[in-house]
């Protein structure tokens, strides 16, 4: 799997993140993108792996924020995106990707193969999720490890219907077995 880091070495956040991805052994891809700016589909790219919207990965302290109007409700995602493309001091730091969601939905095709295999290889058998228990390896600063696992928790309801919803933890370790970015517990009825 492959890490990204959207890093600016002026912020020393963004210097400490860098710091602590290194310490594990991990070699990222460092973008540094005052320097090499991403374009309208690498943050809209970036924006649907967080499970974000533009504001959410935006500096609303920034002057081009207040200057550009950039908190009207009426600019589409678009229009936000290109403000982020045209002044990106305006993209908030550091920005880490470990393709989280993709990672979650893998968990999921797993649980389900093992139910599966629970059930003499009948699906149909499974009368409903009750709960997943999911970890994301995270700093401590992340707090968005729910959007991460809705890519296992989606996945429940595209396979099974209505008997995939369920309840859900989700919560953020420093650091997890064999260094994955995510790990998944499941509970399932079966008929």
């Amino acid at each position: 799997m492959t890490l990204e880091i959207y890093h600016n070495p002026r912020c020393s956040k963004s210097r400490q993140a860098l710091s602590l991805i290194e310490g594990k052994g991990i070699k990222p891809v460092v973008v540094e993108y005052l320097e090499t700016p991403p374009d309208a589909a690498a943050l809209a790219r970036i924006l649907d792996l967080l499970g974000m919207e533009p504001r959410g990965l935006m500096r609303k302290q920034e002057t081009e924020y207040q200057e550009l109007a950039l908190d009207n409700p009426g600019l589409s995602r678009e229009a936000l995106i290109q403000a982020m493309v045209e002044h990106p001091n305006l993209i908030e730091r550091p920005i880490v990707i470990k393709d989280g969601v993709r990672a979650a939905r893998l968990c999921g095709l797993n649980l389900l193969a093992q139910a599966k295999a629970a059930c003499g290889g009948d699906l149909d058998r499974i009368r409903r999720v009750v709960r997943l228990t999911a970890f994301v390896a995270s700093t401590p600063d992340f707090t968005d490890q729910p959007k991460v696992v809705n890519g296992a928790s989606d996945l429940m309801v595209e396979v099974l219907g209505d008997a995939g919803r369920h309840a859900r933890v989700a919560v953020g370790a420093p650091s997890l077995p064999l260094n994955v970015a995510v790990e998944i517990e499941a509970v399932f009825e079966i008929a």
